[in-house]
């Protein structure tokens, strides 16, 4: 049965990613493969939880846990994106890749995401595809583990978001809000 799941889920990536590659082409804007980031596995992860029918408590928390980062993070990308042109790291390659801009979109750009995309979902995907799955103290580090993550992840995304509205900060690197408001007190 794990063979077959995982079949699936591959051939699900490939299929999402594919759509977007359409949409993206009919757009002429290869950024929208960044937004189907985080949804991709939210999808993914229900997927595999409901086509495998394991639905043990570490699997349906797991299964949570990519479903709230995959929301937020597609929810995050969306609102920056949205109104806005083709990113300038996509236009490049757009203006570089010349007649082959499709073929090596698709390639490049969406089959390689969903690559990057099975590699990062492959613990859940796994998970998922057991046929039992107990809850374990390695469970429960994990999802206290996952709750720093995810808040330090929230954190960093709202600094960056402040540190951008800044119009002095325009031309400048982040590494941390807190730490360039220091460097800029130093600095003075």
């Amino acid at each position: 049965m794990r063979i077959y799941i995982i079949g699936q889920a591959v051939g699900l990536v490939t299929l999402y990613f594919f759509i977007f590659f359409i949409a993206g082409t009919i757009k002429k804007n290869n950024s929208i493969v960044d937004i189907g980031w985080g949804l991709g596995f939210v999808i993914t992860a229900w997927f595999t939880l409901f086509i495998s029918r394991s639905f043990f408590v570490s699997n349906i928390i797991i299964t949570l846990a990519v479903t709230i980062w995959g929301m937020r993070l597609f929810i995050h990308i969306m609102r920056r994106n949205l109104g806005k042109g083709e990113d300038f790291r996509y236009a490049a390659w757009r203006k570089e890749w010349g007649k082959w801009v499709i073929p090596r979109a698709f390639l490049q750009v969406y089959m390689l995401q969903g690559l990057f995309m099975l590699t990062v979902a492959s613990p859940f995907i796994l998970l998922n595809s057991m046929e039992s799955s107990e809850f374990t103290w390695i469970t429960a580090l994990g999802a206290v583990i996952w709750m720093i993550g995810f808040f330090f992840e929230s954190v960093g995304d709202y600094q960056l978001e402040q540190f951008k509205k800044n119009p002095a900060n325009k031309g400048t690197i982040c590494f941390s809000y807190q730490a360039c408001l220091c460097l800029k007190r130093a600095l003075k």
